[in-house]
């Protein structure tokens, strides 16, 4: 998701066209995006630039567009910064509720994802394209396949500081509300028994 109103409107930054993917090998590199209808949450095989990850549980697992269920090992968000190999400017994002899968084989967009979250598909023979509120998502890196094109986009991984700081920030908050949070005190029995109303263990025996 563009991280702000006025990123988003720039267009994307260009990329050389001898360094655009030519096949599904191509694909492999942790920066590509498959823009996919079928994947039921955002997937990736890299952990690098992620942010408020958890371990994944068995209800994480993803349904892949064959009908085959991923394992899945984390969840968490992307820093990433959207390039195309049209003229502009670089647009930063912060994808969120993604999949890490040491099994994936490619990083899979999910559209249906954001479809649910109320953006728009729109396609073309170039492109795909979500859009919502004046905020647009472009697929237009075309990769052709034995039985069709799969469109892409480019996501360069170049924002680990900031996830690391991120991080820092979080994990200060956390030790800050431990040492805020009260310390139990022990109590003796009899005290307890007269809090709750009970007879005293003396009385007891």
């Amino acid at each position: 998701y563009p991280t702000d109103s006025s990123e988003h409107e720039c267009h994307l930054a260009m990329i050389p066209t001898h360094i655009l993917p030519k096949n599904t090998t191509d694909l492999h590199s942790s920066e590509y995006w498959i823009g996919d209808t079928g994947a039921t949450t955002h997937l990736t095989n890299d952990k690098c630039c992620m942010i408020n990850t958890k371990v994944a549980k068995r209800k994480d697992y993803m349904m892949m567009g064959n009908g085959q269920w991923t394992k899945a090992d984390l969840v968490g968000d992307i820093l990433g910064t959207v390039h195309n190999y049209q003229s502009g400017e670089p647009m930063k994002v912060h994808m969120k509720g993604v999949t890490y899968s040491k099994d994936a084989h490619y990083n899979l967009f999910s559209i249906t994802t954001m479809i649910n979250k109320g953006w728009k598909l729109q396609g073309t023979a170039d492109a795909l394209i979500l859009t919502n509120k004046g905020q647009k998502i472009e697929f237009n890196v075309k990769v052709s396949t034995p039985r069709g094109t799969l469109f892409c986009m480019l996501i360069k991984r170049n924002r680990q500081q900031e996830a690391d700081k991120y991080t820092k920030t979080l994990c200060k908050k956390a030790e800050q509300v431990l040492c805020m949070t009260p310390r139990l005190q022990p109590i003796s029995i009899d005290k307890a028994h007269a809090m709750f109303g009970h007879m005293s263990e003396k009385r007891t025996r």
